[in-house]
């Protein structure tokens, strides 16, 4: 069963299949109300409060607050998720690298846990650093998640660690 509160009403979406929610209020209406009611943005400790889990290889790295031990995936379609447990914003990302990366021929794609229970690509297209510090900050399209996940979309086995990602 699928909750929302939607102008202090709570609505059990199951039952409202086939409707359509802006009779009841604006989408970005009903995300902002969600949001309030959990936390607003997501921040550094909410995101390592629950470790990543995953096929990645000690995927619990990935959000470890350290940049000290890496995680590092084995192929394709592999992954390391992060649910929060609440809905919240997010809206930037970084990643600190590793020079254990020899090249830059692999790809990865962070994809967030939207509020219809499905995964969705948020930021896609990137390549694990190889070097042994943060990138840059990124801004990406804000969007409301109850978790991400990052999914290997090219594997090359010279290129395959990272040792922090953060989202807030």
């Amino acid at each position: 069963m699928s909750i929302r509160k939607i102008d202090g009403v709570t609505v059990d979406a199951d039952t409202l299949d086939g409707t359509d929610l802006a009779t009841l209020a604006t989408e970005t209406e009903v995300d902002d109300k969600i949001a309030a009611a959990a936390h607003s943005h997501l921040t550094p400790i909410d995101y390592q409060l629950n470790p990543a889990t995953g096929d990645f290889v000690d995927p619990e790295h990935l959000n470890d607050g350290l940049t000290v031990e890496e995680t590092h995936f084995t192929g394709d379609d592999k992954y390391a998720q992060v649910l929060f447990g609440f809905m919240v914003f997010i809206r930037y990302w970084r990643q600190f690298g590793s020079t254990g990366n020899v090249t830059q021929d692999s790809r990865v794609k962070i994809q967030y846990y939207g509020v219809d229970e499905g995964w969705h690509d948020w930021v896609t297209d990137i390549t694990p650093r190889d070097t042994n510090d943060w990138s840059e900050t990124v801004e990406a399209v804000r969007v409301l998640c109850g978790g991400i996940k990052v999914v290997v979309t090219t594997f090359q086995n010279q290129c395959r660690e990272i040792k922090e990602l953060e989202v807030w």
